[in-house]
């Protein structure tokens, strides 16, 4: 059964991953991922801006508005993402509606594109939390999220036990602007708020504790408020602005009191694999069970050869200047 990844290019981190539909209704510009291989493909076909794919078990996938042209003049882009892989589709132009294929592009696997790629480890575990987007139009019915899932994804603490502490580390460099224009709220599986973090400006991180002792998936959304830099580039030295949101996805059974995390362009990539994305408000939706966050983590982990000893979102940051450019290194 084909899987397909929606792309958005203006906003690539709100991947959405549908699973069994026969059409999808694309609204902007967006690259578009199958589970497939070539020769799971009988022939592509340009029918007026929609693009159908005629699968060799006879089954045909159609892409509404694949070959529109936006006002930007950006145009959507097909992929196939097989176990790891990623291969861009390039066309010809068609001939009575078929369309040639000049090649299957082999794509390096990027943060930026990574969101589009399969991974087998992963997949089975996710299935069940597939879900349907304002992109999915199939015979006039919206499939809707597996019922349960968020429900039985995490519950409270004993409020007697010790409280459990969180540090939060971002990523990119050593933030500069004394947390003022970027902030860091913690939710629990049904998407309440747990709180806000505070930003320690000696030390460079955001912390948060937790005095409900809240056990099951936790989201940390980092988000930019501003247009100012917000950090500095290690390598340039540059003032950079993260210019988006980030997010971290970590499965907490309470039996540890204080909890290191990382977040970066890859624990979101691991956090949409995972099924989450942010609505319209910046709150996180679909927030899956604890063993399909940490399979997406586990994945991940595994796709960038990362520390498998360590959890991605564990990932330690050893920043080698300040946020004012001085060596910290020594």
């Amino acid at each position: 059964m084909a899987i397909i990844k929606i792309h958005p290019q203006s906003n690539p981190q709100n991947t959405q991953m549908v699973e069994g539909m026969k059409s999808v209704q694309l609204e902007q510009a967006s690259n578009i991922a199958l589970n497939l291989k070539a020769s799971d493909i009988s022939t592509f076909t340009k029918q007026g801006v929609n693009l159908l794919i005629n699968l060799v078990n006879g089954e045909t996938i159609i892409v509404n508005n694949f070959f529109q042209a936006w006002g930007d003049g950006a145009h959507s882009q097909l992929y196939l993402g097989n176990d790891g892989s990623l291969e861009l589709v390039q066309f010809e132009d068609s001939v009575d509606g078929v369309l040639s294929v000049t090649n299957y592009a082999n794509q390096i696997i990027t943060p930026q594109n990574s969101g589009l790629i399969f991974l087998e480890d992963a997949s089975a575990s996710l299935n069940a939390n597939t879900i349907a987007t304002p992109f999915v139009e199939t015979m006039g019915v919206t499939a809707a999220l597996a019922g349960g899932v968020i429900a039985a994804s995490g519950a409270s603490g004993a409020a007697s036990l010790p409280a459990i502490s969180y540090t939060i580390t971002a990523a990119l460099g050593p933030i500069t602007d004394q947390g003022v224009g970027s902030r860091v709220l913690v939710y629990d599986a049904n998407a309440n708020l747990l709180g806000e973090a505070v930003f320690n400006e000696n030390m460079n991180f955001w912390s948060f504790t937790d005095t409900s002792r809240y056990t099951g998936v936790v989201t940390f959304v980092l988000e930019d408020l501003d247009a100012d830099p917000d950090y500095r580039d290690e390598a340039t030295g540059d003032l950079l602005d993260i210019s988006g949101t980030l997010i971290a996805a970590v499965s907490v059974d309470g039996n540890i009191q204080e909890i290191d995390v990382t977040i970066s362009p890859v624990t979101t990539l691991a956090a949409n694999e995972a099924g989450i994305n942010l609505d319209a408000g910046g709150i996180p939706s679909n927030i899956p069970t604890n063993a399909h966050v940490e399979a997406a983590n586990k994945a991940i982990t595994k796709l960038f050869d990362l520390n498998a000893g360590i959890g991605l979102t564990q990932q330690s940051v050893d920043f080698t200047i300040d946020g004012s450019g001085n060596d910290t290194s020594s």
